[in-house]
């Protein structure tokens, strides 16, 4: 299991990798060393796009307690997206 947090006192006690960054950061230095082969870029765009078109049941954009993993997800990405 890996986390990643800004602060080193949030870090669990049972996480094999603790990255003590911020998400911006983390982001950073993972783009930095991506090298993906063009066809497989191009094929997983595309994938993207596709699966970018169906839409999401209506109960994962209702927020709700405790957060169901779709709404928390569909939320996560839409941050990215605006990063």
């Amino acid at each position: 299991m890996v986390q990643v947090t800004d602060r080193a006192d949030h870090v669990a006690s049972d996480v094999e990798l603790a990255l003590v960054m911020t998400a911006r950061e983390f982001l950073r230095r993972i783009h930095a060393g991506l090298d993906v082969d063009a066809d497989v870029l191009r094929h997983r765009r595309a994938a993207i796009q596709a699966a970018s078109a169906v839409t999401v049941d209506l109960a994962s954009r209702v927020p709700s307690l405790p957060m169901s993993p779709n709404y928390f997800f569909r939320e996560l990405g839409a941050l990215f997206e605006r990063w």
